[in-house]
């Protein structure tokens, strides 16, 4: 059986679905993410959602298939499908990497930790090792590709097989080319196998997607027709002679919900289950699902809401390393947990249908009252108050209207919340619910049920990601304060989402009264702006907020690239007020590092755009003459610094002479 964890994460944002080139498993760390988009490389420790690594090169050089490690910790590349580059982690220009010119088109480039070297999978099918290659970058491989046949995929199966999937443009058949390779050799094309799979009795319905699976030590072609079929070809090649052989196609179940045109994609998990993504259900075509399925029973195992929109434009990613799975949605790349045992029949049946709808509360079974062993009756008694408030939290009925809700809420955070150590744990569900239930019903919005479980405890805005961009939609300023006043760990993508709400909210009357509300919650002096701010004091505010929360400087950077031209101006004017303004002290609740933070990443992702358009001139020159000031100020302050240290050891002060200029005694004589 096989389940997704709850609670998936942006990896990183992309500023085009159309760029995004492919994914890696570094080969000697299996923590380590390589993302490829057509110009840049950002390697990336899954595990800490952070940035180990990245590179960028010029639009007319573009990445033109996934990068790969080598055991020996370098990374080589393929640009504009002839171009073989090569270098290590601590390579940061890109010019100087080693460069190999290849006299035929690579499809890509594969490599497993089990193996030592990569290998190169050509555009006319042939294979051959990375280590050749580079010793005879001129080598010319012999077709292995039919007539009209294109590569639809390319994997590496157990370090010594290749598996190539290509497609007749016309007829649409497949052929998988089965490469036999070996280490020592590292050679390609030694023994190829080509096996036709017969189409199966599907005439009007199309290839939807397909994959590599292998399954008690034998390797299957999975491949899901556009009426949701799913037809297994065994491709092991222990009993087929080198040459070419026709393969019959077996159906061998069928996935729900797939219809002419979808845009689905999958991957094998392991060797009893596959994942599928894409708009899978047919009471929600707005949706993409992320499906796992039980290949020997055919059963639906888990699904899960991506929270995406589907898209026609390309084809969803999926890729599958260690226990999560990576997935391309939008221009997001997402990471979602799975865990997965041996199938049985029993499990495979008893998990066709998710146990827990949408919606659903899930309360702890243990409450940590701590108790003494003489208070047993009290607490039972507690326990069953608890267990009827949040009853009336999960049930619509128990509490149709906003008012309703808030009393229970009240009842709740006063009987069990306040002082608790599972106010961390609970507040989130409930969070959660309201959440969802004002999606369900966008005129159920209780404000003071939400304030209240706000200020009740902080809270990890990961644990309810959908809170902050619900009120940025019902534009509510006072709520957003506070949330963003309360819970940590806010996502870069969430930063920015309310960055551009504050740079674009003029409405002076509703920010007026969100200052008398936000007074009563917080202090709001050290957010407060000082001298003549150019935009509105509590739009200062909500800003400061944003400039004061972590983030990770590389997914910053990604995000501030989804700036328009007019807010990136709005943001350097109010950056460059802060910069005039904040004095230096690190007691200041927004400091001048900060400021001089964002505004790096500010301009290194906007760069372009500042530099063409003349409009930012005038600003990029004050700025620049700002930073002059501020350097030579900071230069006297160390010769100031140096002075003050000798006094205070009792050491004579060494004067500079100025040697340009005459002195007093001379000109005397």
């Amino acid at each position: 059986m096989a389940a997704l964890i709850e609670g998936s994460f942006d990896l990183c944002t992309l500023g085009d679905e159309g760029d995004f080139v492919g994914a890696n498993i570094d080969s000697v760390d299996g923590d380590i993410l390589i993302v490829t988009t057509s110009r840049n490389i950002t390697v990336y420790k899954v595990s800490h959602q952070k940035a180990l690594h990245s590179w960028s090169v010029k639009a007319s050089k573009k990445f033109t298939c996934p990068v790969v490690q080598k055991q020996t910790g370098g990374y080589a590349a393929i640009q504009q499908n002839k171009i073989l580059r090569l270098w290590n982690s601590n390579d940061v220009d890109c010019n100087k990497w080693k460069k190999y010119n290849l006299s035929q088109s690579v499809y890509t480039l594969l490599s497993q930790p089990s193996r030592q070297s990569a290998v190169v999978v050509f555009s006319n099918g042939a294979v051959k090792g990375l280590n050749a290659m580079m010793h005879n970058p001129k080598f010319t491989p012999n077709n292995v590709l039919k007539e009209n046949e294109t590569i639809l995929s390319a994997q590496m199966v157990g370090g010594e097989r290749i598996i190539v999937v290509a497609e007749n443009k016309e007829t649409r058949n497949l052929t998988v080319y089965v490469h036999s390779i070996s280490e020592s050799s590292n050679q390609g094309n030694k023994a190829v196998v080509g096996l036709h799979i017969e189409r199966p009795d599907t005439a009007s319905h199309s290839l939807t997607c397909h994959c590599v699976h292998s399954e008690d030590n034998r390797t299957f072609l999975l491949t899901l027709w556009s009426n949701g079929d799913v037809y297994k070809n065994d491709i092991s090649v222990t009993s087929v002679s080198p040459g070419t052989s026709s393969l019959p196609s077996h159906k061998s179940f069928s996935v729900s919900g797939v219809s002419q045109g979808s845009s689905l994609a999958m991957t094998s998990i392991d060797d009893s289950h596959i994942a599928v993504i894409g708009s899978t259900d047919t009471k929600s075509k707005s949706k993409v699902l992320l499906t796992l399925w039980e290949c020997k029973y055919g059963t639906l195992q888990s699904k899960q809401d991506t929270g995406s929109v589907p898209t026609h434009s390309k084809h969803p990613y999926l890729f599958k390393f260690s226990s999560n799975i990576v997935t391309v949605i939008g221009s997001a790349v997402k990471v979602f947990e799975y865990t997965s045992a041996p199938s049985t029949l029993a499990s495979a049946l008893g998990k066709c249908e998710q146990s827990v709808t949408e919606g659903t509360v899930f309360i702890p079974s243990t409450w940590s009252t701590k108790a003494s062993s003489g208070a047993t009756n009290e607490t039972s008694k507690q326990d069953e108050e608890i267990n009827n408030i949040l009853k009336r939290l999960s049930d619509e009925k128990m509490s149709e209207t906003g008012e309703e809700l808030t009393i229970a809420v009240s009842e709740f955070i006063n009987t069990f919340v306040r002082g608790k150590d599972n106010a961390v744990y609970l507040v989130p569900f409930l969070l959660q619910h309201i959440v969802s239930r004002m999606k369900l019903d966008p005129t159920f919005y209780p404000k003071e049920c939400i304030k209240d479980l706000l200020l009740s405890c902080q809270v990890s805005a990961r644990s309810c990601p959908e809170l902050i961009p619900i009120l940025i939609e019902k534009k509510t300023l006072f709520l957003l304060f506070l949330s963003c006043h309360r819970l940590t760990d806010i996502p870069e993508k969430t930063l920015l989402r309310c960055l551009q709400f504050y740079l674009g909210f003029k409405e002076k009357s509703a920010l007026d009264e969100a200052v008398k509300h936000a007074r009563k919650v917080a202090k709001l002096e050290r957010l407060l702006p000082s001298g003549d701010c150019p935009v509105h004091r509590f739009s200062a505010i909500l800003i400061n907020q944003v400039l004061l929360h972590s983030y990770n400087d590389v997914f910053m950077v990604d995000c501030l690239r989804k700036l328009t031209f007019d807010e990136v101006m709005e943001f350097m004017k109010y950056l460059y007020y802060m910069l005039m303004s904040v004095p230096v002290c690190e007691r200041q609740s927004v400091t001048l590092t900060k400021v001089v933070d964002w505004l790096s990443m500010l301009i290194d992702a906007q760069f372009t755009q500042l530099v063409i358009v003349h409009r930012a001139r005038d600003l990029l020159l004050s700025l620049h003459h700002t930073v002059d000031e501020q350097m030579q100020f900071f230069k006297e302050l160390g010769d100031l610094q140096c002075v003050l240290q000798n006094l205070m050891k009792g050491k004579s002060v060494v004067q500079k002479q100025d040697t340009y200029k005459y002195c007093i005694e001379i000109l005397k004589l």
